[in-house]
């Protein structure tokens, strides 16, 4: 669980830059400690990455984020059976790389070829 910490704090200084060595671990134990009221236009610019962090860096375990709540969140599917998920949660704890592209340039192949499907439909559809 210290990893999704970890997760947490980085994604954290990505949207918002920490100066200066002190200023690291005061920033992030008021983070940890205050869940944005220290930073009160963090969640304004950025909601959902704002509920994300704050689950990741609780100091209880059990509310804290999970991998695959992050991938249902950013890749909603009601086919579960998707496989790029676990190769993304793989690459979150340090997958292959090589293997992470080849399985999204297969996915987008695939989406690519739905939207020439749904585009052939739809001007069927214009034409009667």
């Amino acid at each position: 669980h210290d990893d999704m910490k970890d997760v947490g704090f980085r994604a954290f200084e990505l949207y918002h830059p920490i100066q200066g060595e002190e200023n690291i671990t005061t920033t992030l134990r008021d983070l940890v400690e205050t869940h944005f009221e220290k930073f009160p236009d963090f969640p304004k610019k950025w909601p959902k990455l704002a509920k994300w962090i704050s689950r990741l860096v609780s100091d209880g375990s059990e509310g804290r984020l999970l991998p695959s709540e992050i991938l249902d969140d950013l890749f909603p599917s009601k086919d579960k059976s998707n496989l790029t998920r676990p190769f993304l949660s793989h690459a979150l704890i340090g997958g292959s790389r090589p293997m992470i592209i080849a399985t999204l340039e297969e996915e987008i192949r695939e989406k690519d070829e739905r939207i020439l499907v749904l585009q052939k439909k739809l001007s069927e559809q214009k034409i009667q």
